[in-house]
């Protein structure tokens, strides 16, 4: 936890553009930020949270006009009852929804595994379990006992994912040409590698995850080892045009007859510029099927 956090902060951790933001404190005085002596903002972790809890109301339609005149205990009040509303209609979001609320990791996981091994698998995963971890930044912080499960929860999902996928691979049958290669693009071990793992083998891919950041020398290895008929690869962290591109031109140049899907954070500000052969999925639902 900062001491104070940036108006580049507050925009990243809720999609909210910087001058939105302004706009909001000169309007509605939603925030009153210190100042440093050079007139840089200076938010507090009070006001980080409220941006997490105001963002999503915003997604959600709210007007900030009518959002602003909550207090802090009506604000987590109005977020937690959008989010069992969010998941009326999804039977198991609304369980572990709720379960999440109440701080109940426990029956939270076994819920998950059942839900994993029994329900169709592609539906739960994109309908269900992606908006869930879509919300568990907004979930951590409805009740201040909660702050920090956001960690504990998506280790637990990312153990699942292995697990039912693992347990898939072992009891079906898989067409030797259907080979997915899953490559970590930069530091960050995101969620989504895990899914997309997951995804892969519902499909019947024979799927192989390196979660460890692969050396130049290691994608020549690789290369002699598997003949991957699909290769994705993900950027989250800030990195440049050519770092990606060079990255690209790397795993392209080892597996010339494979299929190239890239994604992540850092594919929304360069993916006019990634070449045309390479395909980019902007969302899972789209990367399943482009399988």
């Amino acid at each position: 936890m900062k001491k104070y956090y940036s108006i580049s902060d507050l925009s990243e951790i809720s999609g909210i553009q910087i001058q939105t933001i302004r706009i909001w404190e000169s309007r509605y005085r939603i925030f009153t930020p210190k100042r440093t002596p050079t007139n840089l903002r200076q938010y507090s972790h009070q006001d980080y949270v409220k941006m997490i809890l105001v963002s999503f109301l915003i997604n959600r339609n709210f007007r900030i006009g009518k959002i602003e005149q909550l207090d802090p205990l009506e604000l987590r009040d109005k977020v937690r009852k959008e989010l069992l509303a969010q998941s009326k209609d999804y039977p198991e979001m609304r369980a572990m929804t709720v379960q999440l609320l109440q701080g109940d990791i426990k029956s939270f996981a076994e819920y998950l595994f059942q839900c994993l091994s029994n329900i169709s698998p592609d539906e739960f995963v994109l309908k269900t379990l992606v908006p869930l971890i879509n919300n568990l930044n907004v979930i951590d912080y409805v009740d201040e006992a909660n702050v920090g499960n956001q960690l504990i929860v998506k280790n637990i999902i990312k153990k699942y994912l292995i697990v039912v996928a693992e347990n898939k691979l072992q009891n079906s049958f898989y067409n030797n040409n259907n080979n997915l290669l899953i490559i970590r693009g930069d530091n960050a071990i995101s969620i989504n590698l895990f899914l997309v793992h997951f995804l892969a083998v519902v499909k019947k891919y024979k799927s192989d995850v390196f979660l460890n950041l692969i050396a130049e020398d290691c994608i020549d290895v690789l290369e002699k080892k598997l003949k991957p008929d699909v290769v994705y690869t993900e950027f989250n962290e800030a990195k440049s045009l050519f770092q990606i591109c060079d990255f690209l031109d790397k795993i392209e140049s080892a597996f010339p007859k494979a299929k190239i899907i890239v994604s992540g954070k850092s594919l929304l500000k360069y993916w006019k510029n990634i070449p045309n052969k390479i395909y980019i999925a902007h969302d899972l639902e789209i990367l399943y099927k482009t399988l």
